[in-house]
């Protein structure tokens, strides 16, 4: 099976334990979902995040309702989490979040 791997950046200016809290809130994948994908959390809330945790999802491409659950495989408040598709539109699905301090650049002027 061919596997594909995206890694993305993005700095924003605040600390980890300030940001965490959005990214590990569910309901808050609404909001930075495309419209266009009508996404839905299933799953009663509020969650409790936590390894092990189940969230079921759906979405529609092309007016198709696609039926999604993941699990949090990996729960690092301020630092990481992970979730993992059980059931989904993918062949595997594996999405990482990681949250650190950006170092400050080290400029030489000669």
């Amino acid at each position: 099976m061919r596997t594909w791997r995206l890694q993305s950046t993005l700095w924003v200016p605040h600390t980890p334990q300030q940001v965490f809290p959005f990214f590990a809130d569910a309901q808050k994948l609404e909001l930075i979902t495309p419209p266009w994908l009508s996404f839905r959390i299933l799953t009663p809330t509020p969650l409790e995040m936590r390894v092990g945790a189940l969230i079921d999802y759906r979405i529609s491409l092309r007016r198709m309702p696609i039926r999604w659950r993941t699990r949090i495989a990996r729960w690092e408040p301020d630092r990481a989490f992970a979730d993992e598709q059980l059931r989904g539109p993918y062949a595997v699905w594996h999405h990482t979040h990681t949250f650190r301090t950006a170092q400050p650049a080290k400029i030489h002027l000669t």
